[in-house]
């Protein structure tokens, strides 16, 4: 009876649901990035060049 209800599905709504799903958390995180200000980033930037991290000790 299993195996007769899942043959009969069509997978290719599944298919098209992740799809949409998938644009819409990359726009979302896409319009999220591009409305922080320029300034926010400048920390993240200079962490690779600077040489006494917080984390690190001597």
């Amino acid at each position: 009876m299993i195996r007769d209800v899942l043959g009969q599905l069509d997978y290719s709504a599944f298919a098209e649901v992740a799809l949409v799903a998938f644009l819409g958390v990359f726009v979302l995180v896409a319009i999220r990035t591009l409305r922080k200000p320029a300034d926010a980033y400048d920390h993240d930037a200079r962490i690779p060049l600077d040489d006494a991290s917080e984390g690190r000790h001597p």
